[in-house]
C-alpha cells in the first residue's frame, strides 16, 4: 500500500471510529445501517489485500526454502531405509538408485531435487509389505513422504508471486474508489438527516469526512500545447496530491494548470481516454505532504 492509499486508510479508521461512538444513532434506520455495513465490508476487503500486496518475495523464498528442507530431511530418512535393506538383500540395483545425496535433495534446483525424491519415493512404494516391515517403513512415512513432495512442488514460483503482487495492487485501487464511492454517493447524503436530531453525530461526521477530502485534493498539471493537449501524441501529466492549488491558467511554457474538483471527471475533461498510461517515475519530494507521480500518456 502506497502512503496516499495509507493515509486514505487511517483517515477511513477516523469515521469508523465515529460511527461506532454513535452507534445507538444510526443503528436503528436500517437505510443507514445497510450502506454502514457496505463501507465496513470494503474496508475490510482493503486490509486484506493490502496484507496480501505486501507479501514479501523474501518471506516466499524463507517459506520455499524451509519446504524443500522437509521434503530433503523426509527424503533422506526414507533412502536410508531403503538403502539399509537393499545392503541386507545384497540389490546392487537399489543400492546403486538410492546413492542420492542431501546435496542433490536441498541444493539442487528444484526440478532436480523433485526429480530425486521422487525416485526414493517410488522405490520405497515398490517394496513388498514384507520388505517395508524389514526395513521399518509404515504407510504413514510413505504418505508423509508424499505429502512433504507435493507441498514443495505446488509452491507458487517467484514469476507467480510477482503477478499475485501486481493483482492486488491493482484490486486495491479499485477498492478504495469503491469505498471512497459508497461515502460520497451514499453514507454522506443519508447523514443531514441527523443535522437537526443529533447535531454532534451530524457535525462530527462531516468534519471527518471534509478532513478525508482535503486529504484526497489532488492537482493535475498537463504539459501541453493545444485545447488539454488532446491533438498531441504525447502528453505529460503530473499528479501531485497536497494542500497545493493551481487556478485554472497557461503559463508561458503552455503549461495548463487546472485545480481538480471532485465533481468533475477528468478523464473526459483530458480526453485521457486516448492515450495508454505508462509510468514514468514516481518522486516523493519530501515537501511536507506533497507527492508527486509524473506519467507519460501516448496516444493509442
Amino acid at each position: 500500500m502506497n502512503s496516499k492509499n495509507s493515509n486514505t486508510r487511517n483517515m477511513y479508521q477516523i469515521l469508523l471510529n465515529l460511527l461506532v461512538l454513535f452507534d445507538l444513532v444510526w443503528s436503528v434506520v436500517p437505510s443507514v445501517a445497510s450502506i454502514v455495513t457496505a463501507f465496513r465490508n470494503k474496508v475490510g476487503e482493503i486490509d486484506e489485500t493490502a496484507e496480501l500486496q505486501q507479501a514479501s518475495l523474501n518471506v516466499y523464498k524463507e517459506n520455499k526454502e524451509e519446504k524443500k528442507r522437509q521434503m530433503a530431511d523426509e527424503s533422506l530418512v526414507m533412502r536410508g531405509k531403503v538403502s539399509s535393506l537393499a545392503a541386507t538383500e545384497g540389490n546392487t540395483l537399489l543400492l546403486g538408485k538410492m546413492k542420492i545425496s542431501y546435496t542433490k535433495l536441498f541444493y539442487a534446483k528444484d526440478t532436480t531435487a523433485i526429480g530425486y525424491a521422487e525416485i526414493i519415493y517410488d522405490s520405497a512404494v515398490a517394496l513388498t509389505p514384507a520388505q517395508k516391515t524389514a526395513a521399518g517403513i509404515s504407510d504413514d512415512d510413505i504418505t508423509a513422504l508424499r505429502e512433504k513432495i507435493d507441498v514443495f512442488k505446488e509452491l507458487p514460483s517467484p514469476i507467480e508471486m510477482r503477478a499475485i503482487k501486481k493483482a492486488n495492487t491493482a484490486k486495491l485501487n479499485v477498492l478504495f474508489k469503491e469505498a471512497n464511492l459508497i461515502l460520497k454517493n451514499s453514507l454522506t447524503g443519508l447523514m443531514f438527516q441527523f443535522k437537526v436530531s443529533n447535531p454532534d453525530f451530524f457535525n462530527q461526521y462531516m468534519n471527518g469526512k471534509s478532513i478525508l477530502e482535503r486529504h484526497r485534493h489532488t492537482t493535475v498539471i498537463l504539459n501541453a500545447v493545444g485545447e488539454n493537449g488532446a491533438d498531441l501524441d504525447k502528453v505529460e501529466v503530473i499528479i501531485s496530491s497536497g494542500d497545493q492549488v493551481f487556478e485554472d491558467m497557461t503559463d508561458s511554457q503552455g503549461i495548463v494548470k487546472q485545480q481538480i474538483s471532485p465533481e468533475v471527471d477528468y478523464s473526459a475533461l483530458l480526453k485521457l481516454d486516448e492515450y495508454e498510461d505508462q509510468q514514468l517515475e514516481d518522486i516523493n519530494l519530501n515537501r511536507g505532504q506533497h507527492q508527486k507521480l509524473v506519467v507519460v500518456m501516448k496516444k493509442k
